[in-house]
């Protein structure tokens, strides 16, 4: 039971603005190409490439970690560098013919298809991930440093943001729907880009922030029409589902409906939070499953009782955003479960950072720190979110 919940909650602030900083710090030295510009996420244990290629979704992600931590948290010069650095490179490398924006791309900016080390990555992502989390990065660069050629790169990719999602199949077919033809059903996980993107957006440009919330209640519309469960009176978009993305919708709109003052809304998503880590919660040896069946029929996937990292940051996130709406203690009891068992077993206090992938026992399966899915963003953006909704509610 937490007795003094203010005490609490100010020496949760100051673990999260610890681990900002030196997470920062970390990916500044070892990820950021000074050299050549942009963000390599393939890093062994120790900082060192092991892989020199850039995943053109880390550069908006990198590019929103280093410029929101010089806004929001301490003015480290070499954090602005950063966000510059890769905000060159992205201006330089990233664009593809059409507009959009390249995934996989070689040490010097130019597209390709093969990984070394095994698989293939397409050089352009049949989706709009690389577009949000650009969107994302440089509305926070835009923020801090107001220039215009920014703000136009920031404008410019929205655009085609924009575009991808009233016209999904253009990421495979290439082809335009005809103007006027109803918005068709898109991946949860598109609508997941898209509210935490456009969030970000409104903060940078406030001039429009009515037309960005119209979109943000587009968005949320749409997630309760296609991927709202009548039987389990939850979020799922699959039988076999992730609770990591489920929540981070939950919380994205959670968010909203703060914002918005829509008390309904709230109250909704915060049951969905709560849903979520009973249906995801590991009772026996602790941790957010990877997948889950949702039904509880036999059906799975061999990585379902894994537990990564980004789930357990959106458990984390979700449970404090649902306390903190709601007033409901037992989130907070719930959210101190999550953030004990992640802060015992992620972190990696020998050499820095966080380990990525758990084995269900909480033991590492990679000493990593980096791939193509792991990099600067979910850690520290769960950390952003916790530390300001945090402060927000003690300043209240």
């Amino acid at each position: 039971m937490i007795y003094d919940v203010k005490a609490y909650l100010h020496g949760l602030r100051d673990t999260y603005r610890e681990e900002i900083q030196s997470g920062l710090d970390f990916w500044a030295e070892h990820g950021v190409d000074w050299e050549k510009g942009g963000i390599v996420t393939y890093l062994d244990r120790r900082g060192n490439w092991y892989l020199d290629e850039k995943q053109g979704w880390f550069t908006g992600r990198a590019m929103y970690c280093f410029a929101r931590g010089y806004h929001d948290i301490c003015k480290r010069e070499r954090w602005l560098e950063a966000a510059l650095n890769i905000y060159n490179f992205l201006a330089a490398h990233q664009f593809a013919p059409d507009g959009r924006l390249y995934y996989n791309m070689s040490r010097d900016g130019a597209p390709c298809d093969t990984n070394p080390i095994g698989g293939s990555f397409s050089a352009l992502m049949p989706s709009l991930h690389c577009e949000s989390f650009a969107v994302m990065g440089l509305s926070e660069l835009y923020r801090v440093t107001g220039r215009q050629d920014v703000k136009e790169t920031l404008l410019r990719i929205f655009d085609m943001q924009q575009r991808i999602y009233r016209n999904p199949e253009y990421v495979t077919t290439g082809k335009m729907r005809p103007p006027g033809t109803p918005q068709p059903k898109v991946p949860l996980a598109w609508l997941m880009s898209l509210l935490c993107s456009v969030q970000t957006l409104r903060q940078a440009l406030p001039e429009n922030k009515e037309a960005y919330t119209a979109l943000l209640s587009e968005y949320i519309g749409e997630v309760f029409k296609y991927y709202w469960d009548d039987e389990l009176q939850t979020l799922m978009e699959a039988e076999i589902d992730c609770p990591g993305h489920n929540m981070e919708v939950a919380w994205f709109m959670l968010a909203e409906g703060l914002y918005t003052g829509d008390k309904a809304l709230v109250e909704r998503c915060a049951r969905i939070v709560g849903d979520i880590y009973r249906y995801g919660w590991d009772h026996e040896w602790g941790g957010l499953y990877l997948h889950v069946n949702m039904r509880g029929n036999p059906g799975f996937v061999p990585t379902a009782p894994l537990k990564y990292w980004w789930p357990n940051n959106e458990a984390e996130i979700g449970l404090m955003y649902a306390f903190i709406g709601t007033g409901d203690l037992s989130y907070l009891e719930k959210y101190r479960k999550v953030h004990e068992w992640v802060f015992a077993h992620f972190p990696d206090r020998d050499e820095g950072e966080w380990f990525g992938y758990l084995n269900r026992d909480g033991t590492p399966i990679s000493t990593n720190k980096g791939d193509n899915q792991k990099g600067p963003y979910h850690l520290y953006r769960s950390f952003f979110a916790i530390h300001d909704v945090i402060g927000a509610y003690l300043e209240a």
